[in-house]
C-alpha cells in the first residue's frame, strides 16, 4: 500500500518492456536541475524514459525522481508508453 515514485514507475516500465522483448537501448541525457537527486538503483531507467518521452519534467523543469507520482501521471507514463 505505499505510494510509488517517478522512478520506480520508469523502472517497472523499462523492465516490462524488457520482459516483452522489446529494445530498451535507447537512452538520453538527464538534463534537469534535479537529475542528481535520481537513485542509482533507477538511473538507467530514468535515462531510458526520457528518451521514450515516458517522463518529461514537472512545473518548475524538474524531474522529480523521488516525488510520489500520482494517479494522473501514472495514467499519462502509460499512456505515453503504450503510444
Amino acid at each position: 500500500n505505499a505510494d510509488v515514485t517517478r522512478e520506480q514507475v520508469a523502472v517497472f516500465l523499462m523492465r516490462y518492456a524488457g520482459y516483452l522483448g522489446m529494445d530498451v537501448s535507447k537512452r538520453a541525457e538527464i538534463d534537469f536541475p534535479d537529475a542528481g537527486e535520481v537513485s542509482g538503483f533507477a538511473k538507467e531507467a530514468m535515462s531510458w524514459a526520457v528518451g521514450q518521452g515516458v517522463i518529461t519534467g514537472k512545473k518548475g523543469n524538474l524531474l522529480d525522481p523521488g516525488g510520489t507520482a500520482s494517479r494522473a501521471e501514472v495514467a499519462v507514463m502509460l499512456q505515453r508508453y503504450l503510444g
